[in-house]
């Protein structure tokens, strides 16, 4: 982190407070969208946020547990999940490597090594 801060012209003595939430963490459970993704993708529209705040609660988490369901960590398909990210991460990490002037041979997982 020093060279870090050095290379953004940081005090090299800064650091973090000790935090007591444990952080990258993969969660037990969480919410993924139902079918097709129709009605979360709505819940998401300008549209429904400037109508929402006139919606009673009770419908909207109607709403809401009709758009989402939520999944355990179980069911999440993790090859599919590694496979789109480290496509989308290789890329980013050429173009950040063009930026920089330099590789990153040292990160593994990028390339499907442990």
């Amino acid at each position: 982190m020093s060279r870090l801060y050095a290379w953004l012209d940081v005090d090299a003595s800064f650091r973090l407070a000790a935090r007591d939430v444990d952080t990258n963490m993969r969660p037990d459970t969480f919410e993924r969208v139902r079918g097709r993704g129709l009605l979360d993708r709505l819940r998401r529209t300008p549209a429904y946020w400037r109508v929402a705040p006139y919606v009673p609660s009770p419908l909207r988490t109607l709403a809401r547990s009709l758009a989402l369901r939520t999944a355990s960590t179980a069911e999440a398909p993790l090859a599919e999940a590694r496979s789109y990210l480290r496509t989308r991460q290789l890329d980013e990490t050429e173009e950040l490597g063009r930026i920089l002037g330099r590789g990153f041979p040292e990160w593994k997982t990028l390339r499907g090594c442990s």
